[in-house]
């Protein structure tokens, strides 16, 4: 078997450290449209899950108020970038509430969602 490391790899991992020394610094996206919000095609009243699509910032949590949650609670995040809850947003209009990682908000309220829909928000981070 060939050895693929070289290149990059040796830039990346020099003298094969552990952990690996390295920083990290965040990025703001280029202009790409608004936020939109990809519903799981299983999602229903009684379990709700949907994707966030095209943050220009990182989202540092997700919140829904609606007929089931009379006040702001915190979507669950699923391992595959899912934003969930359990129990369902229930029947009706409901509130999302987006927190970036740089302390941005931005809601946006919905008289209900379809599965398998994509929904454009009228909104953006900076």
């Amino acid at each position: 078997m060939t050895d693929r490391r070289g290149g990059v790899y040796d830039e990346l991992n020099p003298e094969d450290a552990y952990p690996r020394p390295m920083t990290w610094r965040l990025a703001k996206c280029p202009e790409s449209g608004n936020l939109r919000y990809q519903w799981q095609t299983e999602a229903n009243i009684w379990w709700t899950s949907l994707w966030v699509r095209n943050p220009k910032v990182p989202l540092s949590k997700v919140e829904v108020k609606s007929t089931n949650h009379p006040s702001f609670v915190e979507l669950r995040r699923g391992t595959d970038g899912t934003l969930n809850d359990d129990s369902g947003f229930g029947e009706g209009a409901f509130t999302l509430r987006l927190t970036a990682v740089d302390g941005q908000v931005i809601t946006d309220t919905f008289d209900s969602f379809e599965p398998g829909s994509i929904v454009e928000s009228d909104e953006q981070f900076e």
